[in-house]
């Protein structure tokens, strides 16, 4: 393997893919996969592991289990849900479509020290628009009334509580729906909300928390770690105790960094 081929990470490549990094980063990098024989290898590699996943996991049987669960109950405290169950089902499927499998761990993205996706849990982030689901990176530039979708892959974890921070301090739990205990998890692969998300005017960024573990936990373990945090901050991690698993996900409406 080449240097150039080493100095490049999965999560790069991916955004590479998917058309989200920088006009001048793309072209760079669309320079040395033409170039580097090992980094076009890697490109097909993702791209093998996607349509084994869909393989896999055939679309009409994904939206049959969507459609089996009930709505939510509880609206966040910022922001609105976008679609309710029922209604999300058919989008789901095109969200699947374009979902990504789930990878072996490889270097990350620089200044965040929290998995945001490979082997264990973590969470997928799809913006609704014209021409589909787009799936968003961390770090991906949004705006507000951009229209999210979260799905999670529990990775074996049994327990599990989605949660929300924006730029004001304002916090949302996503999953459970209601309820203190946090909610048991589909173990079938991404697992689609029960509702999209449009985000509002909330300056700097939505940070998405995925808190995961083998046994039952109380919601309040997370939002009071989220409150401990200062009013605005964003919190690249929180303080957990170590039974509980969390991964992150953040989108940046002053664009991406």
């Amino acid at each position: 393997m080449s240097r150039e081929t080493q100095a490049v990470p999965d999560w790069q490549l991916e955004r590479f893919r998917l058309g989200e990094l920088p006009r001048e980063e793309h072209e760079a990098l669309e320079e040395a996969v033409e170039r580097d024989a090992s980094l076009r290898e890697r490109l097909a590699r993702l791209e093998r592991d996607d349509r084994a996943i869909l393989a896999a996991h055939p679309p009409p049987a994904v939206a049959e289990r969507i459609r089996r669960r009930g709505p939510a109950t509880d609206a966040p405290r910022h922001g609105r849900p976008f679609l309710a169950l029922g209604a999300a089902a058919a989008v789901a499927i095109g969200l699947w479509a374009l979902a990504p499998a789930w990878r072996a761990p490889g270097p990350e993205p620089p200044g965040d020290t929290t998995r945001v996706k490979g082997s264990g849990p973590h969470l997928l982030l799809y913006r609704q628009a014209a021409a589909g689901a787009e799936l968003l990176a961390d770090g991906a530039g949004v705006k507000p009334r951009d229209v999210i979708q979260v799905l999670y892959v529990a990775a074996g974890q049994r327990y599990g509580v989605v949660v929300s921070v924006d730029g004001r301090g304002g916090l949302s739990v996503h999953l459970p729906s209601g309820g203190r205990e946090a909610a048991p998890l589909d173990a079938e692969g991404p697992t689609t909300l029960a509702s999209a998300w449009e985000l509002d005017d909330a300056p700097a960024f939505e940070r998405f928390f995925f808190v995961t573990s083998k046994a039952p936990f109380a919601v309040a373990a997370v939002t009071e770690a989220l409150r401990r945090t200062p009013p605005g901050a964003d919190p690249a991690r929180l303080d957990l105790p170590p039974e509980l698993e969390q991964s992150t996900v953040v989108l940046r409406k002053d664009g991406p960094r």
